[in-house]
């Protein structure tokens, strides 16, 4: 801790691996650390950029607001189905998967392959550290139900987000 190993591998892995590297639920102490570097960009004091591919698994939406998770196995389990994004919403400890129809998923049930707009189930260490349940559950844009239609237009205001 505190030397820096993950970033030198990871930059490692960059440059000599044929491929890609994703990032599966990461926590906010990793995204923190991801934005002293390169990879990441930082929006309205809000939302991260990563250059880094981030994968979370599909939940509905209730369960995203509402919902922690302590062990990675265990929500493998649960929900198989995984996203691919490269926006985290640091006030609310979150991977995000914003589209252009503003959707959110209400059942798991109905997923088939529609776009919708998703956001990753609470860590349990976020949870301790920072209440990003009770963030969520509070924050004003979800609240109103515009969190997407929002994050969308602040993003695409930003012209870094494709």
């Amino acid at each position: 801790r505190g030397n820096n190993n993950f970033l030198q591998i990871l930059d490692y892995f960059n440059k000599n691996i044929d491929g890609f590297i994703a990032l599966k639920n990461p926590n906010r102490s990793l995204m923190e650390i991801l934005q002293k570097t390169d990879t990441c960009t930082k929006i309205a004091n809000r939302f991260v950029l990563s250059t880094i591919p981030i994968i979370f698994n599909i939940v509905s939406w209730d369960e995203s607001i509402n919902g922690v998770y302590e062990y990675n196995s265990e929500l493998d389990k649960s929900n198989e189905r995984i996203a691919m994004t490269t926006v985290y919403d640091s006030k609310l400890s979150a991977p995000i998967l914003v589209n252009r129809s503003c959707i959110t998923l209400e059942n798991l049930d109905n997923f088939k392959n529609e776009e919708y707009c998703l956001m990753a189930i609470s860590r349990y260490d976020d949870n301790n550290e920072y209440d990003c349940v009770t963030a969520r559950q509070t924050d004003s844009w979800i609240k109103s139900g515009k969190y997407f239609k929002k994050t969308l237009k602040l993003l695409n205001k930003s012209k870094l987000w494709l």
